[in-house]
C-alpha cells in the first residue's frame, strides 16, 4: 500500500468517526516513515482524543454523543487547541523565508471583509503578501479595501468589472502575486495566526506537493462552532497550500461559479501521485467559515441547520453532474495536459455545466480583435497583445511603417493575421478596419497599441453588447457632443475617458476605436471606404453610425480598468488636439448632434418594446441641457 493510499484511508477513518482504526493507521504511517512524524504527529493526537471521548461517551446515556460533545465548543476553544499544537512551531526570520501570496476573493462583503484581512494580515508567518479581487461587488466592500490599501503596505487590491464568479477571481489574484507559496481565504472567513506557519512547515519538507488543513464553521455573534457532518472541524478545499509552481504542472483553476477547487484539487492529486510526493494533511482547525448566508456553502447544505444545530453537508445534484464531468475530463486528458488545457482567461466553459455553474459569457460565434501599430510603439504592443491573447479567437494586426514583422506578433496567437503598410499603404488607425471586407459572424473589437487590458475586459463587453441585444456599439472612452457642434477636439465636449470610473452605461455619439467592441451585425454595410481620411477612425466610425441609427454607448466601469502605458511617442489624440480642421468640417457637416441624434437613433431601433425601453432608460431627464 502506497504512502498516499495509506493516508487517504486514515483520513477516511478519521472523517468517519473510526477513530481507533485512524490511531492505528497513523501509528503505522509515522513507523514506515519516521521523516513524517512532525507532519502527522497532530492528526495522530486529534484522533487518539476522539477515540477517548468517544469510548468515554459510549458508556453515558446520550443519543448523540459526539454531536453533543461537538455543538458545544466554541471559537475560543479552536484557538486554544492550535495555540497548543503551534507552541512548539520554530520561529522564523523574515529574511530566511520565502514570499507566501494568500489569494483572497470577495464579493458583496462589506460587513467581513476588513476581519478577514486583518486575519490574515496578522498572520506569524514573517514575509507574506494579501492579494484581494473584489468580484465586482455592489456593496461598500471596494470601499474598504481601498482604505486598507491605504494603510498597509502588504496588501494589493484588483477589481473585476463584471462578476465572474471566484474561481475567475482566484485565477486573476495568482496572476498579480509574486510569492512562491500560494493559500487561498474567501472574504468572509477567518484564520488562525499560526496558519500559514503551520502549511509552511510542511510544505518546506522533501516530497510534500501540497498541504491540506481542517476548517470549521461557526456562528457569529456567539462564537459557536457548528458540527459538519457531526464533526467540529474537517479537511477543507479553502485551506489547501501549494507551491507555486505546482500551477505550472496542472493548470489555473476552471472559471465556474462554484464547486471548481474539487476539480482543481482532484488534478493536484493526480499530479502528486504521478511525481511519487504527497499532499501532506494537518487536523489542526485553523481556519474559520463564518456561515455567511448566501455564502457558496449553503449551496451543500441538507437541512436547516437551525433546526438541530447540526449541519448535514452534500454534493447538490449540479455539483453532482459537475464532479462527473470534470472526472471524465481528466481520464480524457492525462496529467501531462492539464497545464495547457486549463488556461486563464477563458470566455467559454472548458467543461459543460449547467446554467448556474458559470457566468463566463460563452459566445456562440468567434470573438475577433483588431489592432494598429507603429514601430515607435512595438514594446508596448507586446503588453497589449499580451493581455488579450487568451480573451480572443482571433486577432488581426496593421503594422504601419515596420519593415519586418516581430516575432512576437506571429507568435502571439494560434490565429494571427498579419498586414503591413507595404501591401496596405497609408491607412494608419484606419488600419484596424481592414478585416470587416472578409468578417463574417463574429464578435468583432478594436484595440489601441498602448493600453493593457484587463482580464475581464472582452467577457464583460460581450455581456453588455448582448444585454443590448447586439443593436450597438460599445466604448469605454467616449464623447457627448453639443447638438449644434461646429468644432471636434478644440470645442467643448463632454468626455467619459476610459482612465475615469463611470457608474452607469450613458449614450454617447463618439467612441474612441481603441476600446471599440460589438456584434458585427451592428455594422453591416461599414468598410474601408468609409475611413476616407487617416487619423480620423473615430469620427468616420461615429458619422457611419449616426447616419445607419447605430447606438453608442460609453461602458459602466470603476477607475483604472484599462491601464494606457507610458509612451513617449505623439498620439493622434496630441497630433490633432486644437488643430482639428478637418474633423471639425465633417463634424459640422454631420449635425445636429448630442442628444437630439441619439434619441433619433434609439427610436429608429427596429427592437422589442423591452429593448428599445433598455435605451430609453439611458437618457438623462435633463437631456435638453446638453443642446
Amino acid at each position: 500500500m502506497t504512502i498516499n493510499s495509506q493516508l487517504e484511508a486514515a483520513r477516511a477513518a478519521f472523517d468517519a468517526g473510526n477513530y481507533s482504526d485512524a490511531v492505528y493507521r497513523y501509528e503505522k504511517i509515522i513507523a514506515e516513515r519516521p521523516d513524517l512524524a512532525d507532519i502527522y504527529q497532530f492528526n495522530l493526537r486529534c484522533a487518539r482524543a476522539r477515540s477517548a471521548i468517544a469510548n468515554a461517551e459510549a458508556t453515558s446515556q446520550h443519543e448523540e454523543p459526539h454531536r453533543s460533545h461537538a455543538s458545544s465548543v466554541t471559537l475560543k476553544d479552536l484557538y486554544h487547541q492550535v495555540d497548543i499544537a503551534a507552541y512548539s512551531l520554530p520561529r522564523v526570520e523574515a529574511a530566511s523565508v520565502p514570499l507566501v501570496s494568500v489569494l483572497m476573493t470577495a464579493h458583496n462583503v462589506a460587513p467581513y471583509i476588513e476581519d478577514a484581512v486583518i486575519s490574515v494580515l496578522r498572520q506569524s508567518w514573517p514575509s507574506l503578501e494579501v492579494i484581494v479581487v473584489d468580484d465586482a461587488s455592489t456593496d461598500a466592500t471596494w470601499h474598504v479595501l481601498q482604505r486598507l490599501c491605504e494603510q498597509e503596505m502588504r496588501l494589493k487590491c484588483v477589481r473585476l468589472n463584471t462578476n465572474l464568479g471566484t474561481y475567475f477571481a482566484k485565477n486573476l489574484a495568482l496572476r498579480e502575486s509574486s510569492g512562491r507559496y500560494i493559500f487561498f481565504q474567501d472574504g468572509d472567513d477567518l484564520s488562525h495566526p499560526e496558519r500559514i506557519s503551520m502549511g509552511m512547515l510542511h510544505l518546506l519538507r522533501p516530497g510534500v506537493f501540497a498541504v491540506r488543513g481542517a476548517y470549521s464553521r461557526v456562528s457569529f455573534p456567539t462564537e459557536e462552532v457548528l458540527p459538519v457532518n457531526g464533526l467540529i472541524s474537517k479537511l477543507g478545499l479553502i485551506t489547501i497550500g501549494v507551491p507555486r509552481s505546482v500551477f505550472d504542472d496542472i493548470g489555473y483553476f476552471n472559471c465556474t461559479i462554484k464547486a471548481s477547487d474539487e476539480e482543481w484539487f482532484e488534478r493536484l492529486r493526480c499530479a502528486a501521485l504521478n511525481k511519487g510526493q504527497i499532499v501532506a494533511e494537518t487536523s489542526a482547525p485553523t481556519y474559520y467559515n463564518t456561515f455567511r448566508p448566501g455564502s457558496l456553502f449553503f449551496d451543500m447544505i441538507a437541512n436547516d441547520p437551525g433546526v438541530d444545530g447540526v449541519i448535514e453537508q452534500r454534493l447538490s445534484p449540479e455539483r453532482s453532474a459537475y464532479a462527473a464531468a470534470f472526472k471524465a475530463k481528466h481520464q480524457e486528458l492525462g496529467v501531462e495536459k492539464f497545464k495547457d488545457y486549463f488556461r486563464f482567461p477563458v470566455l467559454r466553459d472548458l467543461i459543460p455545466v449547467q446554467s448556474g455553474m458559470s457566468r463566463l459569457p460563452n459566445p456562440s460565434c468567434p470573438v475577433v480583435v483588431s489592432v494598429c501599430s507603429v514601430p515607435e510603439r512595438e514594446k508596448l504592443l507586446y503588453r497589449t497583445l499580451e493581455s488579450l491573447t487568451g480573451q480572443v479567437d482571433e486577432i488581426h494586426v496593421y503594422l504601419d511603417r515596420y519593415h519586418e514583422t516581430p516575432d512576437f506578433v506571429r507568435n502571439c496567437h494560434h490565429n494571427v493575421h498579419v498586414v503591413s503598410s507595404a501591401e496596405q499603404p497609408g491607412l494608419r488607425d484606419n488600419g484596424k478596419f481592414l478585416p470587416l471586407s472578409r468578417l463574417r459572424e463574429c464578435y468583432f473589437f478594436t484595440v489601441d497599441d498602448d493600453i493593457i487590458y484587463p482580464a475581464d475586459y472582452i467577457a464583460t463587453m460581450i455581456q453588455r453588447i448582448e444585454f443590448y441585444g447586439c443593436k450597438a456599439v460599445l466604448g469605454v472612452h467616449g464623447v457627448l457632443l453639443p447638438e449644434q457642434a461646429r468644432l471636434y477636439y478644440s470645442g467643448y465636449r463632454r468626455v467619459f475617458s476610459f482612465k475615469r470610473a463611470l457608474e452607469r452605461d450613458a449614450l454617447v455619439n463618439n467612441l474612441g476605436t481603441g476600446t471599440v467592441g460589438c456584434h458585427i451585425s451592428a455594422l453591416i454595410g461599414l468598410g474601408l471606404e468609409h475611413f476616407s481620411i487617416p487619423g480620423m477612425a473615430d469620427l468616420h466610425l461615429s458619422i457611419f453610425c449616426k447616419q445607419h441609427s447605430i447606438p453608442m454607448i460609453a461602458l459602466a466601469r470603476h477607475a483604472n480598468w484599462l491601464i494606457e502605458q507610458e509612451t513617449s511617442n505623439i498620439s493622434i489624440y496630441q497630433e490633432f488636439y486644437k488643430t482639428d480642421q478637418a474633423q471639425s468640417v465633417l463634424v459640422a457637416e454631420h449635425r445636429p448632434w448630442g442628444y437630439a441624434a441619439i434619441d433619433q437613433a434609439v427610436h429608429a431601433l427596429q427592437a422589442s418594446a423591452e429593448l428599445k425601453e433598455r435605451f430609453q432608460s439611458l437618457m438623462p431627464v435633463l437631456q435638453a441641457s446638453m443642446r
